[in-house]
């Protein structure tokens, strides 16, 4: 934006100095320590008419699920694994290490594995800003929220990593 201003102002003939202000942008630096970052989790309202059952063995095609022990935190420690919340049980999920992709950025996401083979691959879901089968839940929320929607108006829910 600022080269855009800058070169409408040269081109309606006024003087340029370099102290406009669209030769400056506002940043910020943050101990990296003092910084939070929260996941970003997913809900679904909706499996497809598929049984728990069917939805668990199409997931297994992708990633690696097990049941959590009694007392085992549903909490998610690293890239690339989830909590599934399913039948009011969380179980650890974690992409097979063939089907990650590291030919882009984007492709690496947590957020984008799960709309590629989840979302899109299992459910048919393509927009999910827009398909009212897929909700949001901000990690600020805890786990205890993914439960609750699981047990108003959610059948399942995935928790991630923050990214």
């Amino acid at each position: 934006m600022g080269k855009l201003r800058k070169q409408r102002a040269i081109d309606e003939g006024r003087e340029v100095t370099g102290e406009e202000p669209f030769n400056y942008f506002m940043t910020l630096f943050y101990p990296a320590d003092n910084l939070m970052i929260l996941d970003y989790n997913r809900v679904l309202k909706s499996l497809n008419d598929m049984s728990t059952e069917s939805f668990m063995d199409a997931l297994e095609e992708n990633f690696i699920i097990r049941a959590l022990e009694e007392g085992e935190s549903s909490k998610v420690k690293a890239k690339h694994t989830y909590s599934l919340y399913i039948n009011n049980k969380w179980h650890a999920m974690s992409t097979k290490p063939v089907k990650l992709d590291f030919s882009t950025p984007v492709t690496q996401l947590d957020s984008q594995i799960i709309n590629e083979h989840v979302l899109n691959q299992i459910l048919g879901i393509t927009d999910i800003k827009r398909d009212n089968r897929v909700d949001f839940v901000g990690g600020i929320r805890g786990h205890a929220e993914l439960e609750r929607r699981c047990a108003t108006d959610c059948m399942a829910a995935i928790a991630m990593h923050p990214c």
